[in-house]
Parts: structure tokens; C-alpha cells; sequence
């Protein structure tokens, strides 16, 4: 039998964003936490699930300074942003340069995919 959930991580994302809306955590904070789950996932090649639930996706889909969402969501441009070490905090040869085995040499696994998971309808036509 074969264990898929070694190869999908599931980012509750919503949590994040209710700390946001009662102060707990910043804005900037939150994509920076998202940004380090996209790196991550891509480094090992996992599908990851970004739970929203049914909270208003911001966070998630506006560019900030720390997480640059239009250079994330677009496949293409991903594998670019990627391959420049730009995704990388202090770029290549940056603390954040390194292999999912911690060697030196950041490269992305071919098994990495996205999927958002929404709770309803009406969460979805937040997303339009």
C-alpha cells in the first residue's frame, strides 16, 4: 500500500487570517508564513492544499512584501521565479539555498502542484 500523505501537506491557511483580523499576527507575517509553505512544498515536490475555508482570500491573492502572489499563482512564471532564486530570502547562496536534504543548491521537484480548497459557493465567488 502506498503512502500518499508523505506527498501532499495541507496549509490551513484560514487560521492566518482570522490571527490577522484580530491582531494576533500581521499581514506581512502571514504571507511570509505562506511564502515559506510554497517554498517548502515545491523543494520536497509535495501537492500542497491551501485550506481558505471561507475566509476572504486577500492575504492570499494580493501582492505584498514579502510574498509576491503574482509571481506565485501563474505556473509559468513560478518555474522563472524559481529558477532566478528570487522565491530564495537573500537569493542564491542565501540562507534559504538548499536542497530538501539541507545541501546547498535549492532546486524544485517535479511532483509539486497546488489545489485551494474553498468550504462553499459563496467563498468560491469571493475569489472572483
Amino acid at each position: 500500500m502506498i503512502q500518499y500523505t508523505n506527498s501532499i501537506s495541507v496549509y490551513e491557511f484560514f487560521r492566518k487570517i482570522k490571527k490577522v483580523e484580530d491582531g494576533s499576527l500581521t499581514a506581512v507575517q502571514a504571507q511570509e508564513h505562506l511564502r515559506d509553505t510554497v517554498l517548502t512544498a515545491i523543494r520536497h515536490g509535495k501537492h500542497l492544499v491551501i485550506d481558505l475555508a471561507d475566509q476572504k482570500p486577500n492575504l492570499a491573492l494580493e501582492d505584498g512584501a514579502e510574498f509576491p502572489a503574482s509571481k506565485i499563482w501563474n505556473k509559468e512564471v513560478l518555474a522563472a521565479y524559481c529558477a532566478s532564486f528570487e522565491i530564495l530570502k537573500g537569493g542564491q547562496f542565501g540562507p534559504e539555498d538548499k536542497t530538501m536534504n539541507g545541501d546547498v543548491g535549492f532546486h524544485g521537484l517535479t511532483g509539486f502542484t497546488i489545489s485551494i480548497l474553498i468550504k462553499d459557493d459563496a467563498s468560491y465567488c469571493q475569489l472572483c
